[in-house]
């Protein structure tokens, strides 16, 4: 898995994008201290309807690879829930990596 070319696609020119009726955006977060020397990323996309009436949606995306493993978590719980996000996606990388 090429994580940078993955990232890239997601947060370079389509970082945002229109589908039916929302706004999708996507940025890339910070990894935390302990994979932060990983080949990972963190994404965070959000999907603001035009209609206010709509709820918006929230996706954390993880990837990694480590040695000839990939990780790969998708959550879709909202911003607030990003720290125990973090935490589940740093712990799945490490348990990879020392197994």
């Amino acid at each position: 898995l090429d994580v940078a070319r993955v990232a890239d696609a997601h947060t370079g020119s389509c970082s945002m994008y229109r589908m039916n009726s929302r706004t999708i955006t996507t940025s890339r977060l910070d990894l935390p201290p302990a994979i932060a020397t990983e080949n990972a990323a963190i994404l965070y996309e959000v999907s603001d309807p035009d209609n206010p009436d709509w709820a918006n949606n929230e996706v954390f995306y993880g990837y990694a690879s480590v040695d000839e493993y990939t990780v790969a978590v998708v959550s879709m719980n909202g911003k607030e829930f990003e720290s125990e996000f973090t935490e589940f996606f740093t712990n799945a990388v490490l348990k990879v990596r020392n197994r």
